[in-house]
């Protein structure tokens, strides 16, 4: 058992997905559509998927929005691998800005107003969030996310 993901590490995790796209909100729908259909193979209920790529969705538009800011030349990078029990999510990015996991909090659900809940539901969703080192020497952010599939 991995002690970080709470998963079992396989040897060749299957990739579900990786796909490169343009850091500009109106991308998202097809990144949607792209991990919407990549997440049927493994057979989980519409209500799974749903809130699964809503996550991703808050985390890509959380990148493009805070890391990329008005600079939105760079590119985003989702994979999604099947590990034993569950799915790890890897969001890249090239962004000047280096996140910390700290720098990813919510603000008060009390505090009510429009917008800002993104990393609520990321942390309501993933059951592991988690800014780690890309191991490259390129300028590269990167962030994991695992899920654990539902008993079936």
């Amino acid at each position: 058992m991995c002690p970080v993901f709470g998963l079992e590490m396989t040897d060749h995790p299957e990739e579900l997905l990786r796909y490169r796209f343009p850091a500009k909100a109106s991308r998202l729908g097809a990144m949607r559509r792209r991990l919407t259909e990549s997440l049927a193979s493994i057979k989980q209920s519409k209500s799974f998927t749903h809130f699964v790529v809503l996550a991703v969705n808050e985390a890509v538009s959380n990148i493009i929005q805070h890391a990329y800011g008005e600079n939105d030349s760079g590119d985003i990078i989702l994979e999604v691998q099947q590990l034993d029990g569950g799915l790890l999510f890897r969001l890249t990015d090239f962004a000047q800005r280096k996140s910390t996991i700290e720098d990813m909090k919510s603000r008060d659900l009390d505090d009510i107003r429009p917008g800002g809940l993104g990393c609520h539901i990321i942390n309501e969703v993933m059951d592991y969030v988690a800014v780690v080192e890309s191991g490259t020497e390129q300028q590269t952010n990167v962030l994991e996310m695992t899920k654990r599939l539902a008993s079936q």
